[in-house]
C-alpha cells in the first residue's frame, strides 16, 4: 500500500536486507545466517527466499547485548538468547 500522506518514511520503519543488516551490526552475512538458523539472531521476515530485518528490531536486538565487560556480555547474550530479557 502506498503512503499517500507525502510524509517521508521514518528511519526506524526501514527494512534491511541480510547484507545491510550484517553491515549495520558489524557481523558477517554468514554469522547472521547462522544466528537465524539457531534462532539466536534478530527477528526477520522471509519474503520469498529473502530475509528482511526491521531496523528498529535489529537495533533493539543490539541494545539487548550491550555490556560493560566481556564476562557480562557472555552472560547477557546467553540470557537474551534464552528469552530471559537480560
Amino acid at each position: 500500500m502506498k503512503d499517500t500522506t507525502g510524509a517521508a518514511p521514518r528511519p526506524e520503519d526501514r527494512w534491511l536486507s541480510r547484507r545491510q543488516a550484517a553491515d549495520h551490526a558489524c557481523l558477517s552475512v554468514r554469522t547472521l545466517e547462522r544466528l537465524a538458523l539457531d534462532g539466536a539472531g534478530p527477528p526477520f521476515s522471509l519474503v520469498g527466499r529473502r530475509a528482511l530485518y526491521p531496523l528498529s528490531d535489529l537495533n533493539t536486538w543490539l541494545r539487548l547485548r550491550l555490556a560493560t565487560s566481556t564476562s557480562a556480555a557472555t552472560v547477557r547474550a546467553s540470557m537474551a538468547d534464552r528469552g530471559c530479557g537480560a
